[in-house]
């Protein structure tokens, strides 16, 4: 039994420290550990158990390891159910913790180096230059209508587009309050 215990915390670590991309991003690699390479759940199971999943808050991987660490052990009795899945929570939890510890720890050595500070001077022009890039690559014929199709359209979103952006920068009103009269100006005008 000692042995179970080392196979949830390990291979919940595995998927700890190899899976990216989210709650989806996580799925094959779920059903390898825990159906393919061990058996813990069947794929009717597994369908069934990521079914639960996406109808409860929080990440997949989270409530995968503390149903199959409780199941993994329930025959033995309650409180070996329940270290089971203390066992799957924590080896799906370490490799974070301990990846925020290491670059916490190399985050403190450059607080008061320069090396920080020329990072940033770089790196502040350049947040202005992505939400412009965005916004261009939003001012498209299907956003914002086009002069010779619908000329009001295109001439409301302009404006519109205009009085965010004056707002915003010189009277410096909130984006989300701008956002909100905007929308309520596209509604009346269109």
């Amino acid at each position: 039994m000692p042995l179970i215990y080392f196979f949830l915390f390990f291979s919940f670590f595995q998927v700890g420290l190899f899976g990216y991309g989210g709650s989806e991003g996580l799925l094959s690699l779920l059903q390898h550990e825990i159906v393919v390479e061990h058996g813990w759940l069947t794929s009717a199971e597994f369908a069934n158990m990521l079914a639960v999943c996406r109808i409860l808050p929080g990440e997949y991987g989270v409530q995968f390891a503390t149903f199959v660490g409780y199941t993994a052990l329930s025959e033995f009795g309650f409180f070996a159910a329940l270290s089971g899945s203390l066992a799957a929570v924590v080896g799906l939890s370490l490799p974070s913790l301990l990846l925020t510890l290491v670059s916490e720890q190399h985050f403190v050595k450059f607080v008061s180096v320069d090396v920080r500070q020329n990072m940033m001077s770089v790196l502040r022009p350049l947040a202005p230059g992505l939400v412009a890039a965005s916004i261009l690559m939003l001012i498209n014929e299907e956003n914002f209508s086009s002069p010779t199709s619908e000329p009001w359209q295109f001439g409301v979103s302009i404006f519109l587009f205009l009085a965010t952006l004056v707002g915003t920068r010189l009277f410096r009103f909130n984006a989300f309050f701008m956002l909100m009269l905007c929308g309520v100006a596209g509604a009346l005008l269109y």
